[in-house]
């Protein structure tokens, strides 16, 4: 189990230094919530909500139908509809749940928000 500040810690690794890259594939997709204190006039207008990517990550070797070895919660950022679904991809820190990792597609960088996790309905390849 990974707490927090070793999570926190494994980050400012990261923005000091990528390290070496993993080569993984992906499957991406947006996720919106409702802010708990918008207004009825914020959420008709496309305000009150925040809207994040989850990045789902395969290893290289996985099959169509394989389950993501985890999952990664970024700021949303529609570059990544540049990157199409089961794309190979690189990947610095350690992709399992409870750790850093940084998503590198298409040139840009995705920087995680939450630890990696792993769900009970987690993504297919």
């Amino acid at each position: 189990m990974v707490t927090l500040s070793e999570w926190e810690h494994e980050i400012e690794r990261l923005r000091a230094d990528l390290g070496p890259l993993e080569s993984m594939r992906i499957r991406w997709r947006f996720k919106s919530s409702i802010r708990p204190a918008a207004s009825l006039l914020e959420l008709v207008a496309g305000a009150g909500s925040d809207e994040r990517l989850i990045i789902s990550l395969f290893p290289m070797t996985a099959s169509p139908g394989c389950r993501a070895q985890g999952e990664v919660e970024v700021a949303a950022d529609r570059r990544i509809q540049r990157t199409p679904q089961g794309a190979e991809v690189l990947v610095a820190g350690i992709p399992e749940p409870g750790h850093a990792v940084v998503v590198v597609a298409g040139g840009h960088e995705f920087w995680p928000v939450y630890p990696v996790t792993l769900g009970l309905r987690v993504a297919k390849l």
